[in-house]
């Protein structure tokens, strides 16, 4: 979680996490959030820098890590595509 993500990865992961946040009980959530200076002008900043300070670190790859690694992939497989074909009709 160190590395830079993306806000893609973000607006995927954050609310998987606060989800199954919810187990955690209420006074515990307040302390823990208190406890977390996040200053900055930008919500999404703030937000953002909130999180990665208590995300978990786990090695394995999250699902916004997963979905992103996804769509690289279809772009790339669509620009090639796209590229073929548009050559393909070219020649024609």
């Amino acid at each position: 979680m160190h590395k830079d993500r993306t806000l893609f990865q973000d607006a995927i992961d954050i609310p998987l996490w606060l989800e199954a946040d919810r187990n955690t009980p209420y006074a515990q959530r307040i302390a823990r959030d208190r406890s977390t200076e996040a200053i900055a002008q930008n919500p999404a900043v703030r937000v953002r820098s909130w999180w990665r300070g208590l995300a978990p670190t786990d090695s394995a790859p999250s699902v916004g890590e997963q979905l992103d690694r996804s769509r690289r992939w279809i772009t790339v497989v669509m620009t090639l595509l796209g590229g073929f074909s548009g050559t393909g009709l070219a020649a024609t």
